[in-house]
């Protein structure tokens, strides 16, 4: 049976004119641009403006959340986005690490919200089940997180 694609709703609150940095690492973008595009489209639903940022991997996410959280443009939040899939090597370890924690590093140090949606994965087709275009989409469930981060510090306010 074929899965409806995911609509968007708009029962969260809406964030009008705040400003949503959306980075993404460029390794395997046929899969993680479907979660940008569900998060994009859920945000911008909301009132946000975004803006998308290609990386060439998950590896420069870190250093680009800081980047865009110490500009004069400082966003109201960041959202990153990237594939990492288990190899025949350490190499997947040392991404995931060092991406997770510097990206956990820089909402701590910057003090800004920064939703981590990088999918350390052991295959293809684990990505594939986070990147489809149906309501198990870990796009969708960044937006709703950055939404919902966004209400609580308006709220704390």
């Amino acid at each position: 049976m074929a899965q409806k694609p995911y609509q968007v709703t708009t029962t969260r609150s809406r964030i009008d004119g705040a400003r949503i940095a959306i980075i993404q690492g460029s390794w395997h973008s046929d899969m993680s641009d479907v979660l940008v595009r569900h998060c994009k489209d859920i945000l911008l639903a909301h009132g946000a403006h975004v803006e998308v940022h290609i990386l060439p991997g998950c590896m420069e996410l870190p250093l680009a959340a800081q980047q865009l959280a110490l500009s004069k443009q400082r966003p109201d939040a960041i959202v990153a986005f990237g594939i990492i899939i288990k190899g025949d090597t350490d190499h997947y370890e040392t991404v995931r690490d060092f991406s997770i924690t510097g990206l956990g590093r820089v909402m701590l140090d910057q003090q800004i919200p920064v939703i981590n949606e990088i999918l350390p994965v052991h295959d293809i087709e684990d990505a594939k089940k986070r990147c489809a275009d149906n309501e198990f989409n870990k796009g969708i469930e960044a937006a709703h997180a950055c939404l919902d981060m966004l209400a609580w510090l308006k709220a704390l306010a």
